[in-house]
């Protein structure tokens, strides 16, 4: 999945050169901060990632009011964290990024799965506007998929 979700990155640069983790933490963070957030990240281990509101502020940072802020929890609880996790996931997932990260990934910090959390929002933020083939990594203009 990490090789997957590099090669998707890869293909959004302009030169094909890979992304790397202190790139997309980069990104991560000017994103949030070009979006006045408060939340930030240090790496793909950072307890704080644990509560979800950096990754529904990066999501709200892509795609200003999609989270609806009154549903969202401080995060102090297990059940509150879990019920963040999902919410963020599914919103990732509602403005076109291919997510396939669990709750448990982001409430337990996993370091990979955090990490292809935020590069398939970083991917999605580059190419608003593609589909993405999975079995053949290839990006197809939404105007030229046939349904």
């Amino acid at each position: 999945m990490r090789a997957y979700t590099l090669a998707v990155l890869t293909r959004c640069t302009d030169n094909g050169i890979l992304a790397t983790d202190k790139e997309i933490i980069r990104w991560v963070n000017e994103k949030l901060q070009s979006a006045r957030k408060t939340t930030h990240i240090r790496s793909f281990q950072d307890p704080v990632i644990a509560n979800s509101i950096v990754v529904l502020d990066l999501i709200d940072a892509i795609k200003p009011g999609v989270i609806n802020y009154d549903v969202v929890t401080k995060g102090r609880t297990e059940r509150e964290k879990h019920e963040n996790a999902k919410y963020a996931l599914t919103s990732g997932r509602k403005i076109g990024a291919s997510l396939y990260a669990l709750p448990e990934h982001i409430t337990e910090v996993n370091p990979k799965m955090v990490m292809t959390v935020f590069a398939c929002l970083m991917a999605r933020d580059y190419m608003p506007n593609v589909h993405i083939d999975k079995e053949n990594i290839e990006i197809k203009p939404l105007s030229k998929i046939t349904r």
